[in-house]
């Protein structure tokens, strides 16, 4: 869930719920006014995602997502998404490694979207790496390789 510029509302998307011992990992994507929650209708989206924030992007003018745990018994995600009124997928060559729980904001300053941290696996440590997504795309800005 983030703000959106674009509308000056905030977008939800994915999430999970349970019930019980039951539950699921949602895909849906959702907008708020203010005064109501709207359906984004948008198959082509990410899919089922929990835990994988986004943060609005300046430069690319919408609002940029990154990896997040996908379901129970399937891996973290290491993809790219951008919302601006319908999701698309980023096509980079390099990127952070699979994670969620992660954080992200947009430094205005610099121009570049900046994500810290998250979690590789169920039950992993905290990864401290942090990762800018510039116009030339995603690189490790530390620790410095």
């Amino acid at each position: 869930m983030t703000e959106n510029r674009s509308t000056d509302g905030i977008l939800l998307q994915g999430g999970h719920w349970v019930d019980g011992n039951d539950g699921d990992f949602l895909a849906d994507t959702w907008r708020w006014s203010g005064d109501d929650w709207l359906e984004v209708a948008d198959a082509a989206g990410p899919g089922p995602r929990v835990n994988s924030p986004g943060a609005w992007d300046d430069r690319l003018g919408g609002i940029v997502m990154f990896g997040g745990g996908t379901g129970l018994e399937t891996p973290m995600a290491a993809d790219t998404w951008r919302w601006a009124e319908s999701w698309s997928e980023i096509s980079l060559t390099t990127a952070p490694g699979p994670r969620n729980g992660h954080a992200m904001a947009f430094d205005v300053k610099r121009g570049v979207l900046v994500l810290v941290g998250g979690i590789a696996r169920p039950g992993g440590s905290q990864q401290l790496d942090v990762w800018e997504l510039g116009p030339d795309g995603w690189h490790q800005a530390w620790p410095r390789r």
